[in-house]
């Protein structure tokens, strides 16, 4: 009689742990599914995105700086227009001018071959407000595009607005004629029309290629958001 109840609870015991098994693997899968939810929708970007476009977008949350003109500018002047938004100094040796010389070519590619609802902004935005007031920037941007935008604010809301992109800076101590460099992000950020983080170049950049991958991203970003 033990031997039979012993058998009786090995069974139990077997069952429950099949049981217990199977329970974690649905859970192990709908996890799964989850959390790849982004590597299918990185599957379904166009085969020129797959380096540039951020698996999950991140939305931008408010902000406040203001431009080159002294106009607001927050994250209502970012929504309904794509952007692409660099931060950089006026004062930059080498990889700021470098880079808005490439994104001047850039817009002036597109403006060839893109209809002009659907060119995006260029943003400059300094991590230098000690130096780079409006006036400053309004003389330093006009120089590479008069379309262009270029931004400064209080150090603490540059410092908010670059954590949003998960970038900061850095300056160095000034010399003896108070002079001093500044480390920053040297990425190319893109931001689409509803205000989301959606991918980022690294420069330097071809224009022709940028041009046709922005266009692949429009055309994303189209079929993802119909009617918008």
């Amino acid at each position: 009689m033990d031997h039979v109840a012993d058998n009786q609870d090995r069974q139990k015991f077997t069952l429950h742990k099949a049981l217990w098994f199977a329970g974690f693997l649905l859970l192990a899968l709908q996890v799964l599914n989850v959390s790849g939810q982004p590597f299918k929708a990185r599957s379904q970007y166009p085969e020129s995105l797959r380096e540039v476009i951020f698996p999950e977008l991140k939305r931008l949350q408010p902000f406040s700086l203001v431009d080159h003109e002294n106009n607001a500018l927050g994250l209502e002047q970012l929504q309904g227009r794509w952007t692409f938004l660099v931060f950089g100094y006026t004062q930059c040796p080498d990889i700021c001018p470098a880079t808005l010389s490439q994104l001047t070519t850039l817009s002036q590619a597109m403006g060839a071959t893109i209809e002009e609802g659907l060119l995006p902004r260029f943003l400059f935005v300094s991590v230098d407000p000690a130096r780079d007031n409006v006036d400053v920037l309004n003389n330093y941007i006009k120089y590479f595009d008069r379309g262009f935008v270029a931004a400064t604010g209080a150090l603490r809301n540059i410092e908010a607005f670059e954590e949003q992109f998960s970038v900061f800076h850095r300056s160095a101590a000034p010399d003896s004629e108070g002079n001093y460099g500044v480390i920053h992000s040297a990425e190319i950020f893109v931001i689409d029309p509803l205000a989301r983080i959606a991918g980022r170049f690294t420069p330097p950049i071809s224009t022709q290629q940028v041009a046709q991958q922005y266009r692949d991203l429009v055309g994303y970003f189209a079929m993802e958001n119909p009617g918008i």
